[in-house]
């Protein structure tokens, strides 16, 4: 199965009064228009998912929405308790190990660090972050297998700004 991972776009800071509550922030309009970008240039690659799962926190929330509604044909947008920040990486690991079968190319919404340990953890069997995702930053790997522990290939990981330019060119 080849499962992506999309950090959400950018959000209206931590500090801003309007949203006490973390799950609460929205994208900014700049983060809008981002995540429009990356969609095309996802279009333009040719792209594909079989599922969307994001987080319910608002920004992840709109991020995905507006991506899904980008591609063609639109995606449905589910949402995962298991993609919010404090989750233990394994939890929505096991839920995608279930859904791999099904859907052989799913697309995971969400935050870091949680992104990051999840890819950690497929990785190197250790949810002790090494890399980063940058907001509307996307990775893929590329699972052959989940016996014992997932056999899991990161092919790329991008920035935004390399995606924008793949819209363009």
């Amino acid at each position: 199965m080849n499962l992506y991972f999309l950090r959400h776009g950018i959000a209206v800071e931590k500090s801003a009064r309007d949203y006490p509550e973390d799950s609460e922030r929205p994208l900014t309009l700049a983060g809008k228009r981002e995540i429009r970008v990356i969609a095309k240039a996802l279009l333009r690659l040719g792209f594909r998912f079989d599922k969307l799962l994001s987080s319910p926190y608002l920004r992840a929330r709109q991020t995905a929405e507006v991506l899904a509604l980008e591609m063609k044909p639109p995606l449905k947008v589910e949402f995962s308790k298991n993609l919010v920040p404090g989750v233990s990486p394994m939890d929505i690991l096991k839920e995608v190990r279930g859904l791999s079968e099904a859907f052989p190319s799913v697309l995971l919404v969400g935050h870091e660090s949680f992104l990051s340990q999840c890819l950690c953890q497929l990785l190197s069997g250790n949810a002790q972050s090494f890399l980063t995702i940058k907001k509307g930053g996307l990775c893929k790997v590329r699972i052959e297998g989940w016996d014992k522990t997932p056999q899991a290939t990161l092919r790329w990981l991008l920035t935004p700004k390399q995606l924008a330019m793949m819209a363009h060119h």
